[in-house]
């Protein structure tokens, strides 16, 4: 048998070069880029969830503490015979002609009503730290600040007071 090496003189076959794939080290350097980008991505997503459950707890927090000073504030402007009470609570007459008194206890607002009994204004799971009425009577009508703080949290406090007057002039 014969070969022709016409069309091959001079020519030394040498193994054709793969161009169709990846290095290991280009695979290892590629998948150490990606770790590193899904790591800080995973890491920003965390924080971020973090945040929003802190942010989502001092809003139910601040609602719930805004509500009761509201509630507190309709029926003080409408109320008579407003006295402090020793301990940080506050007494009076409401617009029903029922003897009505707010306090702190166990870490909520209470409405005391006789009769009624007791019942909460906050939420059990917010904590109100203090619970502070000022009252100006020398002012006609008397003037009562409300003031409240509110532990969001574990290091977070809401400080929130408004100034209340009682429609109802008092005859000196």
């Amino acid at each position: 048998m014969k070969i022709n090496y016409k069309y091959k003189q001079g020519f030394i076959p040498t193994p054709k070069r793969r161009c169709d794939g990846f290095t290991i080290m280009e695979l290892l350097v590629s998948m150490t880029v990606f770790l590193v980008v899904i790591s800080i991505a995973s890491g920003v997503f965390i924080q971020a969830l973090r945040t929003q459950k802190t942010v989502s707890s001092l809003s139910e927090a601040m609602n719930n503490a805004t509500l009761a000073i509201e509630q507190m504030s309709r029926e003080v402007r409408t109320a008579f015979n407003i006295k402090l009470v020793s301990g940080g609570g506050l007494n009076f007459i409401n617009a029903s002609g029922r003897n009505v008194t707010y306090s702190l206890g166990n870490g909520v607002i209470q409405r005391r009503v006789p009769g009624e009994g007791i019942k909460d204004l906050t939420s059990p799971d917010i904590n109100i730290s203090s619970l502070q009425f000022i009252s100006k009577s020398e002012a006609n009508p008397p003037l009562i600040t409300i003031s409240i703080v509110v532990l969001a949290g574990k290091d977070i406090e809401l400080q929130l007071q408004t100034t209340v007057s009682s429609r109802l002039l008092i005859e000196q």
